[in-house]
């Protein structure tokens, strides 16, 4: 059996680097895996050749084609050679070489080719790797040598960064690694390409303002805020402050002297090297503007009338500038309303929940800070429908009497409420024991139909003259 031959140069490394499959009487290298690296580097711009052969040659008839070759290069069918002058450089690692007999069998062939960049081209000399952070700023110069005129970027960058003259730049908005190739262009042509790996780490903390939402104080007096939030910034800023009030940049310290009665809504923010904060509104009254002093809670239950609730704001004494109040009344639980008259909060609720209601009292100066007063109702108890006792005696053998109370009750009602056995010898004074009591002999039958019936035997009964009284009463759950 004949092993296939390559030229001689080459014969060592084809026999290392193919599988031979015996195919119309010849044995030719076919390993899709292992390709044969051409010898012959070609250069971008200069005339290249290269004779593919094998041994023993081809029969009379036989034609070769190819696919994948770099651009600017074809192969003769006759004599496999592959020659043009390339327009591309890179590295071919797809190059299928198709031998077709004169009985049509064929075989396919895998090699690689390399062709260089022209001579003279830029060659990529700035990092192969860049690395940044999500919302800081991003910034990457492309250098080559060969004095490039131009760069070329092809691939996918970070959201929020892009490619510009010699930079790559912008602040990234997506974490992950990102692969891009690079190439210069001057008067010779484009340089080969270079990968650029570009990773960009999940942003950092940013500060977080805390602090006091509200600041008061009088017009042509001193007035100052110290701005407070984590993670150390470097910077800070503030929008909406009062005329003659300002902010240190560096310290965030607010301090000035405002000069017109009013209500301001200050946006804050604070930067470090990671991003921005979120916006911190600080609310400043300058002047003599009402705020709430009325309760911010309520207490009630469902389908029970509160106690009316009045509403009142400092300045409520005020003739000259009496305040106002605007209540958010469509977030009141049904059954309850405002009366702007009287400023009172009324009714009977009937539905059970928490309920934030917004209010804020407002003069001549401004609207004063809101303020939210929540409205706890509690769901109305129901009530068990409680059912006559009956009463039994037994005669023990030994004389003795038992006297038992039995009576019947729902099966939800005994889970949901306290039951009390009571006991008397005078219909005056009672005593009272948990039906759970361990002193309590009682027995609880399921009557399969949502009721049970409860048999609780009279503690410490003897047979006497004397009257003995025994009921049974149920009650809220203890501590609910």
């Amino acid at each position: 059996m004949n092993i296939p031959l390559l030229k001689p140069f080459a014969t060592l490394r084809a026999l290392c680097a193919f599988t031979a499959v015996t195919l119309a009487g010849m044995n030719i290298a076919t390993a899709q895996d292992e390709r044969f690296q051409i010898p012959e580097i070609g250069e971008v711009g200069v005339a290249y050749s290269y004779t593919f052969t094998i041994n023993p040659a081809p029969e009379e008839g036989s034609t070769w084609a190819a696919t994948g070759l770099p651009e600017g290069l074809s192969i003769n069918a006759s004599t496999a050679e592959i020659s043009g002058v390339p327009a591309t450089d890179g590295q071919y690692d797809n190059v299928t070489l198709t031998l077709r007999r004169p009985d049509l069998s064929t075989n396919d062939i895998y090699v690689s080719i390399t062709i260089d960049a022209a001579s003279g081209t830029p060659e990529i000399t700035s990092a192969a790797t860049a690395s940044g952070t999500v919302g800081v700023a991003f910034n990457y110069v492309v250098t080559a040598s060969n004095s490039p005129q131009s760069f070329n970027v092809v691939g996918d960058l970070p959201d929020g960064v892009s490619f510009s003259g010699e930079a790559i730049s912008g602040t990234p908005t997506e974490a992950g690694t990102f692969d891009v190739q690079l190439s210069g262009n001057n008067a010779s042509g484009t340089g080969a390409e270079t990968t650029l790996t570009i990773t960009i780490d999940p942003a950092g903390a940013v500060p977080v303002i805390s602090g006091s939402a509200n600041l008061s104080g009088d017009a042509n007096a001193q007035l100052s805020y110290q701005v407070n939030a984590s993670e150390s910034p470097t910077s800070y800023a503030a929008s909406g402050l009062p005329l003659g009030v300002s902010i240190n940049t560096t310290t965030g310290f607010i301090s000035g002297t405002p000069t017109i009665e009013n209500v301001y809504t200050v946006d804050l923010t604070a930067t470090n090297e990671h991003g921005t904060s979120a916006v911190f509104q600080l609310t400043i009254v300058i002047g003599d503007v009402p705020q709430i002093t009325s309760s911010l809670s309520i207490a009630a239950t469902e389908g029970e009338a509160i106690t009316e609730y009045q509403l009142s704001a400092s300045n409520s004494n005020d003739s000259n500038s009496p305040p106002t109040f605007t209540v958010s009344t469509a977030s009141l639980p049904d059954g309850l309303s405002y009366q702007s008259s009287t400023r009172r909060i009324t009714g009977t609720p009937t539905e059970s929940g928490t309920f934030e209601v917004d209010v804020y009292a407002s003069n001549a100066i401004g609207d004063g800070p809101i303020s939210t007063i929540v409205i706890t109702v509690e769901a109305a108890m129901s009530i068990p429908v409680l059912r006559s006792a009956s009463f039994s005696v037994e005669h023990q053998s030994d004389g003795s009497l038992k006297l038992f109370l039995t009576f019947e009750q729902s099966a939800d009602d005994l889970a949901a409420y306290d039951w009390l056995i009571l006991t008397s010898a005078d219909l005056e004074a009672w005593t009272q024991i948990d039906i759970n009591d361990a002193s309590l002999e009682v027995t609880v039958t399921d009557n399969q139909d949502g009721s049970k019936s409860v048999s609780v035997l009279y503690p410490n009964f003897e047979a006497t003259t004397t009257q003995a009284y025994f009921r049974y009463r149920v009650q809220a759950k203890s501590g609910e």
